[in-house]
Order: C-alpha cells, then structure tokens, then sequence
C-alpha cells in the first residue's frame, strides 16, 4: 500500500484530491472535480475505497457520498460504484480494475475519465444497442440534462453539508470556481447544451431543462452566499467579467487553519500536485 500512496503522492492530478489516514492503511477518500465539457463540470464528486486483505488479487470496493442522486449509469443513489464498462460487441465487460494490473492512481482517473464522461448514458448496454443514431444522442441529450440539474443539487448538498475535514477545501473550491458556475447557468437558462461553450448558440437544450435551471438558480445563489460566503459583489464580478485572482493553496491554508482551531484535531495526510502535503 505504501508503493500506492507514495504514486498518488507523485503523480496525482490537480483535479483529483486524495485523503489516506495513517491509522487505517485500508481506507481511502477522494475528491474528483467534474471535468469540463460534461453534465458533471465544476461539481465536486467524493468516494470512498476500502482495500480488502486479499488487495490487490480482490479489488477494491468504492463507494459514492451520492447525498440521495444516481447520477450515472455506473453510480448508484445507494452509493455502489460498478467498476466495470459493458462494450457494445458484447465481449466480456472491460473492469475499471484488473487485478495486479491497474494501480489506485489509474482507477480514480478512469472513474474521472471513463465513467464522469461527456456522454455517460453510452456505457449502458441498451444504448449502445442503437449504435450512432438520431435516436441514442436524443436519450443522451435528455439524459445529460437530468445529470446537470442533479449535478446542480449535489453541489448545494455539499456546500450545506461538507464531508468532515474537507469543509475548507469546499469552500476554497466553489469560491474558485463561482464565475465557471453562474455564467453556466445563465447560458443553460436561455438554451445552451449541456456540454457547450458559453456562447455557442447553435446548441440547444430542452424547455423543461431551461426551466429547472432557473428554479436552481436562487437556491444555488442562496448556498454560495450562506455557505461560501460569497457577496453581492462577488455575484456582479462573476457574471459581469474575472474575478481577481486568487492564491488558492494559501486561501486553502488559512480556511484549514481557521478550521482547525473548532474541530478536534485528526491526523490525515493531504495528497495532489497542487496542494502541499501535510499532516494535522
């Protein structure tokens, strides 16, 4: 196990943050940022993974903090995490893991990769029956807009209640990622595709999808600014144009430190390329 850390230590990417605690070699948390051009984009998507004794002839079991919402043929409301992908050949499913083959750092990658995809709804075996057609982007359209709204709704989940000792991270995160989020928004409310460039017009998006956006919209404002912390101010400059820029790693620090001095103190480590490691 300490060959995996010390690889996730090295070689994690800046979107996926990783908690391993020194008393339970066993267990693992991770954060993965929905990527761009997806339903998942901005949102902030929490696991757990449990490594057995057998580890790692028996692969690992992951589970989803999904705060009520499946949002993912992959992923369940309960909180189950399939880690295998069905082919449309129907040759045998292709796993997330392969025993002594695939090492912690490729599995959470693939999870980002390869199941929080642009079109998430093609992994299913009855979509891809369809093949490309008119018929299978339809589904996948529809589909996609029933994942953002639920994006949506798990990002207020987390802004009310953060996962113990990632509150200041999930503030550091939303607060970032505030202007991403509103302008978003604002271009699905008046018709933009999930998955489109902030001014493509030539994508459209349902009725229906437009207006559960909107009916979002004040309660998502109303979680930034009771949970984030965010202004009035802050509202304007990210709708009307950058924000200032930010020393993210020392905003982080001085959150935990704040943090730090209200919660009793754990002793975690912290791992990700764009974050320092340290211990509390």
């Amino acid at each position: 196990m300490m060959k995996e850390w010390k690889n996730l230590e090295e070689k994690l990417p800046e979107t996926i943050f990783v908690r391993v605690y020194e008393g339970r070699m066993d267990l693992l948390r991770a954060v993965i940022i929905g990527p761009k051009g997806t339903p998942y984009h901005d949102g902030l998507f929490f696991f757990d993974v449990y490594f057995p004794s057998m580890f790692p002839f028996h692969l690992p079991v992951v589970r989803y903090h999904s705060g009520g919402f499946d949002i993912n043929p992959h992923m369940f409301e309960c909180g189950e995490v399939r880690l295998s992908l069905f082919r449309a050949d129907f040759l045998p499913s292709r796993r997330l893991w392969q025993s002594y083959k695939t090492t912690v750092l490729e599995l959470l990658v693939s999870i980002q990769d390869r199941v929080l995809n642009a079109d998430p709804l093609f992994n299913q075996p009855v979509i891809q029956d369809f093949g490309p057609s008119v018929v299978a982007e339809y589904f996948s359209l529809l589909y996609n807009e029933d994942i953002l709204i639920k994006s949506l709704k798990i990002m207020m989940h987390i802004m009310n209640k953060p996962l113990k000792h990632f509150e200041a991270f999930v503030v550091g995160h939303f607060r970032n990622r505030l202007s991403d989020i509103l302008l978003a928004c604002q271009a699905y409310s008046v018709g933009l595709q999930v998955g489109g460039s902030v001014g493509n017009k030539h994508r459209c998006c349902s009725i229906e999808f437009q207006h559960n956006v909107m009916s979002c919209i004040g309660q998502l404002l109303g979680c930034f600014e009771r949970k984030i912390g965010v202004t009035k101010t802050d509202f304007v400059r990210a709708l009307t144009g950058p924000m200032p820029p930010q020393n993210f790693q020392e905003f982080i620090q001085e959150l935990q430190d704040e943090i730090a001095l209200k919660t009793e103190a754990k002793r975690y480590k912290l791992f990700s390329l764009s974050l320092p490691s340290f211990v509390i």
